[in-house]
């Protein structure tokens, strides 16, 4: 395995994300488009021929690097964004083993602080792992000197798109959680656009409005929050039978039910 290669490019824009091998030391490269941010680790070497494991991960407001598992504070690499910036744009290609372009060109293009090698990466890549989603690495897009099987243990660029399946073989595992949305989500649109779909909905009522509801029983008054008004003056609001609930219902009788004169002279009563 080269000592210094080039493992992962993505993006290859303003915003971009490069994972390489220093000295046999892995080195990060992250750009939210507001300027470069490095992390190193220098204290696990991965380029000794067995497998490694390192994962990334990035978020709002810091980018971190772990090599191996490794959750100590001398070989686990921690870093702020550089800039204003809080996400990483990942609409370009991915590309594993190596660039198909020349990144110093790009770099005096867009202006980077930071510019990954491109001697190609010589090894084996497996188990590349994306936002917690396995690739099986069986199809790129573009593939140049590759192996599938990592029988040969040598392969240069692999290109492919982030929503195909994927070729190359790995010797580290790269696990990137990013954070796609901004700020909290606005979601009145969404509402909006529910609302007017049941507005249009013709198994329901028309109106979904506070008129509707202050008077649920749809002309019906005795099935209307009106009936709870004691000042209705509703000649169809019909209460008598609650002399018939009992003295603890004495009161409601009184105001909503009927006058002495019309109860039965047995009444019966609950207890």
């Amino acid at each position: 395995m080269a000592e210094s290669s080039l493992i992962i490019i993505h993006n290859m824009l303003v915003h971009f994300m490069s994972l390489e091998l220093v000295d046999g030391y892995p080195n990060l490269l992250v750009n939210y488009g507001s300027g470069t941010t490095r992390l190193n680790n220098s204290v696990i070497e991965v380029a000794d021929g067995k497998p490694h494991l390192i994962e990334i991960v990035l978020m709002r407001s810091s980018i971190e690097m772990f090599v191996d598992r490794c959750k100590l504070s001398t070989c686990m690499s921690l870093a702020a964004p550089t800039g204003p910036r809080e996400i990483l744009n990942v609409n370009g290609p991915l590309q594993l083993g190596g660039a198909s372009i020349d990144l110093q060109n790009l770099a005096r293009s867009f202006g980077w602080k930071h510019v990954p090698t491109n001697t190609n990466f010589m090894g084996c890549i497996s188990n590349f792992t994306y936002n917690d989603f396995m690739y099986n690495l069986g199809r790129p897009s573009v593939d140049h000197n590759a192996d599938p099987g990592c029988q040969k243990s040598v392969f240069t660029a692999v290109t492919f798109g982030i929503d195909t399946n994927f070729l190359v073989a790995i010797l580290v595992c790269i696990a990137i959680l990013i954070s796609i949305v901004g700020a909290a989500p606005d979601i009145s649109g969404f509402l909006d656009d529910k609302k007017s779909v049941l507005d249009r909905d013709p198994d329901i009522n028309p109106y979904d409005d506070v008129r509707h509801y202050a008077y649920e029983g749809d002309g019906n008054t005795s099935g209307s929050l009106s009936s709870l008004a004691s000042c209705t003056d509703d000649e169809d609001l019909k209460f008598n039978y609650l002399s018939t609930f009992g003295p603890r219902f004495r009161k409601l009788a009184d105001m909503y039910g009927d006058s002495d004169e019309d109860r039965p002279p047995h009444e019966e009563s609950w207890c």
